[in-house]
């Protein structure tokens, strides 16, 4: 086995909920960590589909949205 297959091994989805965590409703969010894909979550109120973005830092997780410019 190779470095990288050691340190992936049994590493799988990572499931969560942000509450109130939808921009646009303020219902509560699920959000989906994959090692392959990062972050998506689709809310299940309004059915808003985002990326969030997701940083670590000490205080404990920070979520962020990359904004598009048209």
């Amino acid at each position: 086995m190779s470095h990288t297959e050691i340190e992936t091994e049994g590493v799988g989805p990572k499931d969560f909920t942000l509450p109130e965590g939808c921009l646009v409703c303020g219902g509560d969010l699920p959000v989906r960590v994959t090692p392959e894909g990062g972050a998506h979550a689709v809310c299940k109120s309004c059915g808003w589909f985002s990326r969030p973005v997701l940083t670590v830092r000490k205080q404990g997780l920070e979520v962020g949205y990359r904004s598009a410019l048209a």
